[in-house]
């Protein structure tokens, strides 16, 4: 049986968004943990813990919680950090336990007024995970992007 950390180039996930904000905003609603407690659990979920020390070999940690008291918590470790225009970060799920991890990559890239993000989230092991991932940074983002926008 094959690794699962050895996933095939489909079990990719791409997600872009214009934001009305400079690329530095962007960037740091995206890495500062008082802004990641807003925006970083998708849907009805909230954010209850955020730290990340953003340097190469530093590590992020954020705790989300369910509307019915589920909690997740995610881990990972800064493997590029190039502020304000590019992050790329391993990806694992602390809680519930799983024997995986994937590599997400943001690009910030400025355009006049707005930023383009543009998220790559690759290394994922199956379909299913392909699926929940694609949904949970959507409803991340749809959070992420008001949360520039409004500019606070």
């Amino acid at each position: 049986m094959a690794s699962p950390n050895l996933a095939e180039p489909t079990d990719v996930v791409i997600i872009r968004r214009t934001v009305n904000a400079s690329v530095q905003r962007a960037f740091s609603v995206w890495t500062d943990p008082q802004a990641v407690k807003l925006w970083s659990a998708p849907g009805p979920w909230t954010t209850t813990h955020a730290e990340a020390d953003v340097r190469v070999g530093g590590h992020y940690r954020t705790h989300m919680r369910g509307p019915n008291g589920e909690e997740r918590h995610l881990v990972g470790t800064y493997l590029e950090v190039e502020p304000p225009h590019r992050l790329r970060f391993t990806h694992h799920w602390d809680k519930p336990k799983n024997s995986w991890s994937s590599e997400v990559t943001v690009d910030f890239r400025a355009l006049g007024d707005t930023t383009e993000v543009i998220l790559t989230h690759a290394l994922l092991p199956d379909d299913s995970s392909k699926v929940g991932h694609t949904q949970g940074w959507n409803g991340c983002f749809e959070k992420y992007v008001a949360l520039v926008n409004a500019g606070v």
